[in-house]
């Protein structure tokens, strides 16, 4: 009765303020969307600030019969040491490394921001990524506080995954539901770690060939305009993946014990010359580690290669574009960017460690947000650099020579991604409150999915 009685109030105000409401919405969303609009403008004034530094790298394999090379082959998380990758250092003196600003890979993505702020007419393909942008910092605080509650309760990678999936990646895309995680992974939670009772996607993320380097990838997005749980058909052509780390909780203790140290290093540290470096550089973050850094390489190359094999079977699709497929590594506080141009044989990785979160670890940093969008739309910003600029980079990661003219071919040609929505009901008790009625609607849903004809029928009889 107390609850009639609750909801009858709550009726007749809501039915008295609709008009009202509805304004102050509109307004809330205006007034958020200027917010943004300065925010860029900040970021466009001290664009300097916020453009990071790439740094060649160099593949080197263990093996020199070119037998043995051609046999040689290493899952992603593969220890097995038989694909090796540093620093890329010039014949100098000083060995110097070879460096280009993120500018140089992201130039279009720059432009349409300086153009958006400017209140120019922005390129009809680029609408939806701001639209999504606009819509991400319309609830950014929404966002941010399920992003903190969701790493509070979760300690599990797939849960982390599934928090970073659910209330950052996905945002920053027009769907938002067009995203799914390794269905694979382990202890997949069936709604959101935080909460907030919305279900986690999962799906096939298979990427690469067994003749050189294959595994899956932790997350992939697909930031098209058409919802790919009612039409995953070409949907597959514009995706973006992104991998998390799975760390023993060895390397999980020093990770966060070094943490608060690491951001106390980068604010005090003045002269990076005078700090003695190794080959994998600084300090022990999961991004440095010559494990990780290996597992990076390669699964950088292998989505390059992927798009590569496509570009030459549908050169018109994807026409302009370069043979670059950016991947973005992430743990719940930091990421990383790493690319290969499969082309012009050119591996870049992101030189310094970057972070999620401001220094107050409350508010999402806009490098960090402008950074992901742009990563996550690389199909849209990635620049297609002309011979002159490429010159410096061409070849620096030496893997073409060593795979040969007749491997290469052969490993690009079955080069492939396989990502695939699973369909398969996630009903649970163990969700949160509501969770398993939208489970059981989800999974209704996905049962039609299955059978898409009986799904248009269905349509047409109503």
């Amino acid at each position: 009765m107390v609850m009639r009685l609750v909801n009858s109030i709550y009726t007749s105000v809501q039915r008295n303020v609709r008009a009202g409401a509805l304004w102050v919405q509109t307004r809330s969303y205006s007034e958020k969307n200027e917010l943004l609009k300065e925010e860029l403008r900040d970021y466009v004034d001290q664009v300097e600030k916020h453009v990071f530094d790439f740094g060649a790298v160099k593949a080197y394999s263990t093996k020199t019969d070119e037998l043995e090379v051609y046999s040689q082959s290493e899952s992603f998380r593969s220890n097995n040491a038989g694909w090796r990758f540093k620093w890329f250092r010039d014949s100098s003196a000083s060995g110097d490394k070879r460096v280009v600003t993120s500018f140089w890979i992201f130039e279009k993505g720059y432009d349409a921001i300086r153009n958006y702020v400017s209140g120019e007419d922005l390129h009809p393909s680029y609408v939806s990524a701001f639209e999504a942008l606009e819509r991400f910092y319309t609830n950014k605080e929404f966002h941010e506080r399920y992003l903190r509650r969701g790493f509070d309760r979760t300690s599990t990678d797939t849960g982390i995954s599934a928090v970073l999936a659910q209330h950052l990646l996905s945002q920053l895309i027009p769907c938002p539901s067009n995203y799914f995680l390794d269905n694979a992974s382990d202890g997949k939670p069936d709604g959101c770690p935080c909460g907030c009772v919305k279900l986690i996607h999962y799906g096939f993320t298979y990427i690469g060939n067994p003749t050189l380097f294959y595994g899956n990838a932790d997350i992939v997005l697909f930031p098209g305009d058409t919802n790919l749980f009612e039409n995953f058909e070409n949907n597959e052509d514009i995706s973006s993946a992104v991998f998390t780390f799975k760390l023993s909780e060895k390397e999980k203790e020093i990770y966060d014990r070094n943490l608060e140290f690491n951001r106390h290093w980068d604010s005090e540290i003045e002269n990076e010359n005078d700090i003695v470096m190794d080959e994998i550089e600084r300090y022990d973050t999961p991004f440095r580690q010559a494990n990780t850094f290996r597992q990076l390489c390669k699964q950088a190359i292998s989505l390059s290669l992927c798009k590569q094999n496509r570009m030459h079977n549908n050169p018109q699709y994807y026409k302009n574009q370069p043979a670059i497929f950016p991947l973005c590594a992430m743990t719940k506080d930091l990421y990383e960017i790493v690319l290969y141009d499969a082309e012009n044989d050119c591996l870049l990785r992101s030189l310094s460690t970057m972070y999620l979160f401001d220094e107050d670890m409350l508010s999402l940093s806009t490098s960090a947000v402008i950074d992901l969008w742009l990563v996550i739309n690389h199909s849209l910003f990635c620049t297609k650099q002309t011979d002159e600029t490429t010159n410096e980079l061409r070849g620096t990661c030496n893997l073409h020579p060593q795979l040969g003219e007749d491997l290469l071919k052969s490993v690009v040609a079955n080069c492939t991604w396989m990502f695939k929505p699973d369909y398969t009901n996630q009903i649970s008790s163990d969700l949160p409150t509501g969770g398993a009625q939208r489970a059981d609607e989800r999974s209704h849903i996905w049962e039609k999915i299955r059978n898409y004809k009986d799904l248009k029928r269905d349509e047409g009889e109503t």
